[in-house]
């Protein structure tokens, strides 16, 4: 019966223990969890549908990209063909001429062909070709009765590659000077006689019926009378009334009338005298042809 007591005694102390708060038991607790078992069981996986996006492009305008690196220049030797692609085609410069006094166009590049019009200061032409010495250019004709004439440099500007100025061949046939004259003509008459200190001389008035301008001027008086003769050359026209101060004309454009110039002096008065005058007027300075000559008698 005692025995019974002791182990009913140690019953109660061990439950009293282990309701004790702050009593922690003397070996780890161990927590144990049911694991369910693991289905091994064949599974079928069913994809579901399948949503493919819709892509629309967007366009980009692509800008060409210029190199930044600087070209390498190559030189061909002259005479070599360029086989790195086409030869690009030459535009040819534009070389245009004016002059600053009349100048005559001929039928070729020489004061020995024919004068088949006239260049006159103002007016531009384009230079379609010069002679081998450059000195000659080939214009269009600025009159109908041909197509393209020569003119001389001498008075000439031009502008533009002159270089580049192709050459052309002389074309045209020299002909003899009498053939020229149907180009200069004039018609003359007589301006009044003037006298200052003792000399005495005519005046003369020109009108230019030709087809160029007129230049140079000789004037020829002799007193058949008194048999003298009296002469005066000019690559102008001058003009002296009384005593008054020269003027001139530099040239007789076409169809000027009344273009007055002065005659040779006489230091006496050959009034009422015989005179014969001989007035050749050329179309260029020097009296060099092609010129025109006419002839006045008074008190034959």
């Amino acid at each position: 019966m005692k025995r019974f007591n002791v182990f009913i005694a140690m019953i109660i102390f061990a439950s009293l223990a282990c309701s004790l708060p702050g009593t922690a038991p003397s070996e780890e607790v161990v927590a144990t969890a049911t694991i369910a078992p693991v289905d091994t069981a064949t599974r079928t996986f069913t994809p579901g549908p399948t949503n493919t996006p819709t892509y629309t492009p967007t366009l980009v305008q692509i800008t060409q990209r210029v190199p930044s690196e600087t070209p390498t220049l190559t030189d061909t030797p002259l005479g070599a063909t360029n086989t790195a692609g086409p030869t690009p085609t030459l535009t040819p410069f534009l070389v245009e001429l004016t002059v600053s006094r009349p100048t005559n166009c001929r039928t070729g590049p020489g004061k020995e062909y024919d004068v088949v019009g006239s260049l006159v200061p103002g007016v531009t032409v384009p230079v379609i070709g010069r002679d081998g010495t450059s000195q000659y250019w080939y214009i269009p004709n600025p009159y109908v009765f041909t197509d393209y004439c020569w003119v001389t440099g001498e008075y000439a500007t031009l502008t533009g590659p002159q270089f580049l100025v192709p050459l052309v061949e002389k074309g045209g046939t020299p002909t003899p000077t009498s053939t020229l004259t149907p180009f200069i003509d004039f018609t003359v008459k007589l301006g009044g006689k003037q006298t200052c200190d003792g000399s005495h001389w005519l005046n003369f008035n020109i009108a230019n019926t030709g087809k160029t301008f007129l230049q140079s001027v000789s004037i020829v008086m002799t007193d058949k009378t008194k048999n003298t003769t009296r002469s005066t050359t000019t690559d102008n026209f001058p003009l002296l009334i009384s005593c008054n101060p020269m003027s001139f004309d530099d040239q007789i454009s076409l169809s000027d009338s009344d273009v007055r110039v002065s005659g040779p002096k006489f230091d006496y008065n050959f009034q009422n005298n015989k005179i014969s005058i001989t007035m050749k007027i050329c179309a260029a300075d020097g009296l060099q042809e092609p010129c025109a000559t006419k002839t006045i008698n008074l008190n034959q």
